[in-house]
């Protein structure tokens, strides 16, 4: 089997809150004690780490050598635009010029916070940006806003990934963007080799999408940049353990990214509200690399024949096979 390297989100660690219980499902322990858990999860290499309520430009040194001291690495940085009451009406493209402005520069911050930690990747995903009403929105000069601030923001660091995560509502009742073609075609408009997508599974069911059709979309626009991996129930992000609910769409997701030679970090992207975060991180691992083997397994001239038939039952019957 090829060695599959996983990160996890540091959120994984942390109390772990929703809107009926905002103190957290999970105890509150210090940064050094989250990443002391992490490493203890067997197959957690790296962290995907926030910046803003974590990381600033100001601390970058002190952070890198804690990371040291645990023996982890930083696969990735994500912003978080979403969870201050100024990012309310959206951040980059917040109606108020100035919120816009600091949006675009924590975003910038966060990407040269990434250059000086050697992190090729910055995950944004803009869970303010939409709408909820109807006649709420100006949607032409929202999508304007949007592309712009991502062109932007890409053009600071063009050797630092931007990954757009997409998701098709929370916290906003409709956010922008909503799917992995809206994604794309921000990433395609900006004109930016450094502006590509994230492909969360569990957003991509939510969408109705499927991951696997939305990965290979990606891959032949030459824009898919970052893996997120959980599942749902089809119904709302519930940020299960991955191949729970989807064990076939997992299987298949796979195989796609065994035929790209995908080998950038596999992020756990899970929120075990009354599990306990090691045991959901090992699990999670564990049978993303059960997918990975069964699908390493399918005979690939056989599946060639079966696609231009669009027989999936003869790949299937391999699959049940012993």
């Amino acid at each position: 089997m090829k060695s599959i390297k996983f990160s996890a989100g540091l959120w994984i660690y942390g109390i772990i809150p929703d809107r009926y219980l905002p103190s957290g499902y999970q105890k509150l322990i210090d940064l050094e004690s989250k990443l002391v858990e992490a490493k203890d999860s067997l197959g957690v290499e790296a962290i995907e780490l926030p910046y803003g309520p974590i990381l600033n430009l100001e601390n970058v040194t002190e952070i890198e050598k804690m990371f040291k001291k645990v023996g982890l690495k930083i696969s990735s940085l994500t912003v978080n635009v979403v969870g201050d009451q100024k990012w309310a009406k959206g951040s980059i493209s917040n109606p108020d010029p100035l919120i816009r402005v600091q949006a675009k520069q924590m975003i910038k911050d966060a990407m040269k916070a990434a250059k000086q930690l050697h992190v090729k990747t910055v995950n944004l995903w803009m869970g303010q940006e939409g709408f909820d009403y109807p006649f709420e929105a100006d949607y032409s000069n929202l999508w304007l806003l949007i592309q712009n601030g991502l062109t932007e923001c890409a053009k600071s660091q063009p050797e630092i990934e931007l990954c757009i995560e997409y998701k098709r509502m929370e916290p906003r009742a409709r956010n922008i963007p909503n799917s992995a073609t809206q994604a794309l075609l921000f990433a395609i408009n900006s004109g930016c080799d450094n502006l590509k997508v994230t492909i969360d599974i569990g957003h991509a069911i939510l969408g109705g999408e499927n991951p696997s059709q939305s990965l290979t979309l990606l891959k032949d626009f030459n824009k898919l940049g970052h893996i997120h991996i959980n599942d749902n129930y089809a119904d709302w992000d519930w940020d299960m353990v991955a191949g729970v609910n989807h064990w076939w769409q997992l299987v298949e997701f796979c195989y796609h990214l065994q035929e790209i030679n995908f080998d950038q970090y596999v992020v756990l992207d899970i929120f075990p509200y009354r599990q306990s975060a090691k045991a959901a991180s090992e699990l999670s691992i564990k049978g993303f690399k059960k997918a990975w083997k069964l699908a390493e397994k399918l005979d690939r001239r056989m599946v060639t024949e079966a696609h231009k038939n669009q027989d999936a039952l003869t790949i299937f019957n391999q699959l049940f096979e012993d």
